[in-house]
């Protein structure tokens, strides 16, 4: 039986990370204001951007509630002799492994929108502003589902990887609006090849319905300012009704 880590490591090795990465860490290294920043990585997954900033001689902790993802995260830096602390942990412990004040933090991935509800969501913008430096620096990606609603977008581009025992692995993701009001189901369809026959593999994730006005509301209450929403890591601007990505830009 393939376990849900195993599919995670297999599609986390289907994503085209070069060019990832060649669009999203520009957009954070222009976020960090010195040429040694403290840097946090929430829900961090295999390290990808973690490791890129520590090769920029940045001091980078970087946490996911992954076994599977912060192993493999470990073993890439050591591969490459590059040095960031990778622990296992939960969002909202974060303050466990929060020893000292950042320059930079950022949660990437729409990661902010599986936390169960808007109270959980609070909680951490609350630990992420005590884990700031003053004038430090919040960035996290989510996806708008104001536009999302009102265009019912369901279905996203399928990826193929590998496991690895080497066997192939198609991914389908779609969105179900039909869960509580709050709430869209992330389904998560894995079709997989083993001995010449295709099994299939489903699990569901529960998404938050976050949008412009609810984050806005959050982040402000919890003292963020001079808050910037941009549509993409190039810095276009943000429409509300047009757009389905959400780069949120915020300080201490």
């Amino acid at each position: 039986m393939t376990t849900f880590d195993e599919l995670a490591v297999a599609y986390d090795s289907a994503i085209d990370w070069k060019s990832r990465l060649d669009r999203e860490i520009p957009f954070l290294k222009e976020c960090i204001a010195k040429d040694r920043a403290h840097v946090l990585d929430m829900a961090c997954g295999s390290g990808r951007h973690a490791m890129a900033l520590a090769r920029e001689n940045h001091i980078v902790t970087a946490f996911d509630n992954s076994r599977s993802m912060i192993q493999i995260a470990r073993s890439l830096a050591d591969s490459e002799g590059i040095t960031v602390d990778f622990v296992v942990e939960d969002m909202l412990h974060m303050k466990i492994i929060v020893d000292e004040k950042y320059d930079l933090i950022y949660c990437l991935g729409n990661s902010l929108a599986l936390l169960n509800d808007l109270n959980a969501l609070e909680k951490v913008f609350q630990l992420v502003h005590k884990s700031l430096q003053d004038g430090g620096t919040f960035v996290f990606q989510i996806l708008n589902f104001e536009e999302i609603m009102a265009s019912n977008f369901r279905f996203m581009p399928p990826k193929s990887g590998k496991l690895d025992t080497g066997e192939e692995v198609i991914f389908n993701r779609f969105f179900d609006h039909r869960a509580k009001e709050n709430y869209s189901n992330l389904v998560f369809a894995s079709i997989i090849k083993r001995d010449n026959k295709w099994t299939s593999k489903i699990t569901t994730q529960n998404v938050l319905r976050l949008d412009f006005d609810i984050v806005e509301n959050l982040l402000t209450r919890n003292n963020f300012r001079d808050l910037i929403v941009f549509s993409d890591y190039s810095g276009d601007g943000f429409v509300q009704s047009l757009h389905r990505n959400m780069i949120v830009k915020g300080r201490k």
